[in-house]
């Protein structure tokens, strides 16, 4: 990645810093944010760990979004997996091949349906 991408990428990221910070109620903006540092974090290794920070946001949505793609330790799978999102959890089944597998039997047996499937769903595209 050149000079130029990462430059262009730090101005992304400080305006999605922004729409994530926006308090308003009914605001799109958060989630415009979080699918900014979500593409960003996708679009190199150089920024693979910006989508880490998604797992702390207050939205479910961008903890999804962080689910899906966030580098994660054995531990910090453990923790996401217990978020009280369903829609967090399922993300992180879609992972099922990357997970410990302690962490994908549980999600597997997850009370939410969404969350079953998509670890079933990722369990059938695996490899064998």
């Amino acid at each position: 990645m050149g000079e130029a991408d990462r430059a262009a990428a730090g101005e992304v990221i400080a305006h999605a810093v922004k729409l994530m910070r926006d308090t308003e109620e009914e605001s799109e903006n958060r989630l415009l944010g979080a699918l900014s540092i979500d593409a960003i974090a996708r679009s190199s290794p150089d920024f693979t760990l910006l989508a880490t920070g998604l797992l702390f946001s207050g939205s479910e949505q961008a903890r999804a979004l962080g689910a899906r793609s966030a580098p994660a330790s054995p531990e910090l799978f453990r923790v996401v997996a217990s978020d009280p999102s369903p829609r967090v959890r399922a993300a992180l089944a879609s992972r099922t091949t990357e997970l410990p597998d302690d962490i994908a039997v549980s999600l597997a047996n997850d009370p939410h349906a969404h969350v079953r499937h998509a670890s079933r769903s990722q369990a059938n595209e695996a490899p064998r």
